[in-house]
């Protein structure tokens, strides 16, 4: 007990135990805090992809060059004047393409899978040569492209570079040399076959050469063609 009254009223006891106790009653410095606000770096998000209007979507003009059906040449223009970006089933399309170019007062820029156009104008253009012949000589999967006879089993998917990012209505013509035909599976508006942008990689089978037609009765009023055109009332 006389110990503990001592230490009780022995005022300078007291003080180092508090300074012992609280470095900072004795003027020492404690470390500083952290600064406000902290500068915290933001997420590293990527920006949405571009695509094309969402109203107007895109056309698209194919030519087959001749019987032999050794390539296509594509040209596409797209409502808005972009950037538009484009990308094609697999890689097949940008894979087997050569002269890809953007219309008159448009840019292009390759990226890593994609290609992005800009346009003038209200309207984006672009154009390619697609080479059937080397995909051809690459593959023979019918769902791709083989030869069969005088005539390309194929599908849009294999050559047609399509815009990513959104779901847009794209509208296709078809043109070839006297003799040469097409069948395509997709909906069709007297000479323009159309297809949803997110629906091209499932676009199924298109034949397009020299082919016969053949009309198959099934029951009903109707018959169907094999070139896909409304047959005559049975």
């Amino acid at each position: 007990m006389s110990l503990l009254r001592a230490i009780a009223t022995d005022r300078s006891f007291v003080c180092c135990l508090v300074c012992w106790l609280l470095p900072g009653a004795a003027g020492a410095q404690a470390p500083a805090p952290p600064a406000f606000p902290l500068q915290v770096s933001p997420p590293q998000v990527s920006p949405p992809p571009v695509t094309a209007d969402r109203r107007g979507g895109c056309h698209y003009r194919i030519v087959i060059d001749s019987a032999s059906i050794d390539s296509l040449a594509v040209t596409f223009r797209c409502a808005g004047e972009g950037p538009v970006a484009m990308t094609g089933f697999r890689g097949i399309p940008l894979n087997f393409s050569s002269g890809l170019r953007p219309g008159p007062g448009g840019t292009m820029l390759r990226l890593p899978g994609r290609v992005v156009f800009t346009g003038s104008r209200g309207v984006t253009r672009g154009a390619y040569r697609f080479d059937m012949k080397a995909l051809l000589a690459a593959v023979a999967v019918p769902s791709i492209g083989q030869r069969i006879g005088g005539s390309v089993v194929t599908s849009v998917s294999s050559f047609l570079i399509r815009p990513v990012g959104a779901d847009v209505p794209l509208s296709i013509a078809f043109t070839g040399p006297p003799g040469v035909d097409f069948a395509t599976g997709l909906r069709r508006q007297g000479a323009i076959r159309s297809i949803r942008s997110g629906d091209v990689p499932f676009s199924g089978y298109m034949v397009m050469g020299r082919m016969t037609r053949h009309a198959v009765r099934l029951p009903g009023q109707r018959a169907v063609r094999t070139d896909g055109k409304p047959g005559a009332p049975a």
